[in-house]
């Protein structure tokens, strides 16, 4: 957009809701593979569609991503899951572009849309219902030990039921933080579709253990 002058129609794009490449979609996804991701993020946080032609000259170089640093893609995977619309991402991982990731299958986008975000939940539950080794992905993608311990408890409190009483509760958080708690009741409704809002009462009205967990 210049002086003015829409030269590539992005006015009209925009008033449409489509992401699409400027000039030749192929020659932008070659000069870096990281816009390929970076569109998948888009659709996805912006609820936007992506024109067509854009997005198979995307998944036709998707190997690129390949040669792309762990941390920036992680960077764009978290916001990604963040999104309104997470769904915009399953042609990424179907055509198997992040299989090298350890990334093999979509996730239940409609328990993942069940979800109150916050990063760690969000990129914890897409990746635990695509039926991933959670924490070896998350090796993959250079997160902190501190987020690699976050996704292993998790996956120690997945393994149990949910408790039953206000004991039950004390228990677990004589093992378990009161943020991850929370964010276990959280997941645990998306999946089971129930309702844990007594858990999270009791919860709530037990002296909170300090959080260690960051999403950096």
């Amino acid at each position: 957009y210049i002086s003015g002058i829409d030269c590539f129609g992005s006015m009209r794009d925009l008033e449409s809701k489509t992401l699409r490449a400027v000039g030749a979609p192929s020659k932008r996804f070659s000069e870096d593979a990281l816009r390929i991701l970076r569109l998948f993020r888009f659709a996805a946080t912006l609820n936007f569609s992506i024109d067509e032609r854009t997005l198979d000259a995307a998944l036709k170089q998707s190997g690129g991503l390949e040669n792309i640093s762990r941390e920036r893609i992680a960077i764009e995977l978290k916001k990604a899951v963040m999104g309104q619309n997470i769904k915009a991402i399953s042609p990424l991982i179907e055509s198997g572009a992040l299989k090298f990731l350890g990334l093999n299958g979509c996730p239940d986008f409609s328990k993942l849309e069940k979800l109150n975000k916050n990063p760690l939940l969000s990129l914890f539950a897409f990746l635990y219902l695509a039926n991933c080794d959670v924490v070896a992905v998350l090796d993959e993608l250079k997160e902190s030990n501190i987020n690699k311990k976050y996704a292993a408890d998790m996956l120690k409190l997945l393994k149990h039921d949910a408790p039953k009483t206000k004991t039950d509760l004390k228990i677990l958080l004589c093992n378990f933080s009161s943020d991850i708690l929370t964010d276990y009741f959280e997941l645990k409704e998306a999946l089971a579709n129930k309702d844990l809002s007594r858990l999270k009462d009791l919860l709530s009205e037990t002296p909170r253990i300090v959080n260690v967990y960051v999403s950096g």
